[in-house]
């Protein structure tokens, strides 16, 4: 249960958030209700639904069940990304993103009925795999991060619906050693955008909260004015965080809607901390963050995700029971390729902007 993982302070050690192996290592966190759907995605492709209240619950440091022993996986087959899904709507999609900076989005109720023995969900690339897939209305705005701290915005109607069986179209070009860590989605429409922040987390225990209005891309004509609108898939990005020796590479990005929504952060040791948003200072795209958890020696950062601040002041009043789904690797994922850390060369400044590198780079009409 959630309620086991009490709210700490920004900058603190955390909790064990469950027992690993000396092989193991925890990967994905998320917030669902009991009566979720959990889609498992594996590296062949494939995808499996089960519903939360059906998967063993245990205590809040307790190892958990193999994942072989809840899905039927074959072979080398493996666990590559966990979604949390609270119901299936006419007319939105699921939107994938890989490491390779690959997009795709389908019909969500193509995924609406799903065998116990899986079905295809995406055909990837050997070299590649599944990092992200989200709940799409048609009409959301994209926002793609990567490994040394690269970000792109798009309009989600840049890329197409495809079948299940599809390998989707480019939408971030990416730089030798790079590699997409984070997808988030969100509706432009229905939000304040002064008022909602991109919360970015590194390897190295280190992060920041960004309103997404620093997400357009800034354009000024002949005459000097001045314009903003979203970058077209399949660029280069805009520079968000520092990713140099003290933070380390980007591991995770959340969507903050409030600030009093809550952060969970997990560690490769098991260790979550659950801190308030609000205490992450705001700052501009391009600076280096904040201290995030305290870390300890070997000890990084593998996983960030959003708990929503909750209408209920008490929490015996909610109906559903909230849990925290831990997803645990049986093995260190073959990421030869995905995971350079090339050094970027960056001055130790402080939390102020710097000119951007990329704006001028940001569209891609081909389907590569």
């Amino acid at each position: 249960p959630l309620a086991e993982y009490r709210t700490q302070h920004r900058g603190g050690r955390g909790k064990s958030g469950m027992s690993t192996k000396d092989t193991d290592f925890v990967e994905h966190v998320f917030v669902a209700s009991t009566h979720a759907h959990m889609l498992f995605f594996t590296t062949e492709g494939r995808v499996f639904s089960e519903r939360v209240f059906s998967l063993p619950a245990g205590s809040r440091t307790a190892r958990g069940k193999p994942i072989v022993n809840v899905l039927p996986l074959e072979g080398d087959e493996k666990l590559a990304m966990v979604r949390a899904l609270e119901d299936f709507t006419e007319g939105n999609f699921l939107f994938f993103a890989t490491a390779k900076g690959q997009v795709k989005k389908t019909d969500l109720m193509a995924y609406s009925r799903i065998r116990s023995t899986g079905i295809k969900a995406i055909k990837l690339n050997d070299d590649d795999q599944l990092i992200a897939v989200r709940q799409t209305t048609g009409a959301s705005h994209v926002i793609l991060s990567t490994a040394n701290g690269m970000s792109i915005r798009f309009d989600e109607n840049d890329v197409r619906p495809m079948g299940r069986d599809s390998m989707g179209v480019r939408g971030i070009k990416l730089r030798d050693g790079d590699h997409v860590v984070g997808c988030v989605t969100f509706e432009p429409d229905d939000i304040d955008q002064t008022q909602t922040w991109l919360l970015s987390a590194t390897e190295h225990g280190y992060g920041k909260r960004t309103t997404l209005e620093n997400y357009y891309r800034r354009s000024e004509a002949e005459d000097g004015t001045v314009s903003f609108s979203v970058q077209g898939r399949g660029g280069y990005g805009l520079n968000d965080i520092h990713t140099g020796k003290r933070n380390g590479p980007v591991v995770g990005v959340a969507i903050i809607e409030a600030e009093g929504d809550e952060y969970l952060i997990v560690t490769n040791g098991g260790v979550i901390i659950r801190a308030r948003a609000a205490q992450v200072r705001e700052v501009n795209r391009n600076t280096k963050g904040v201290r995030l958890i305290n870390l300890g020696d070997d000890e990084r950062v593998v996983s960030l995700a959003r708990n929503p601040e909750s209408e209920d002041e008490d929490e015996s009043e909610v109906v559903e029971d909230p849990r925290v789904v831990v997803a645990e690797a049986d093995q260190e994922l073959d990421d030869e390729g995905l995971t350079d850390d090339p050094e970027l060369d960056e001055p130790e400044l402080d939390d102020e902007p710097e000119d951007d590198l990329d704006d001028d780079d940001q569209g891609d009409d081909g389907d590569d």
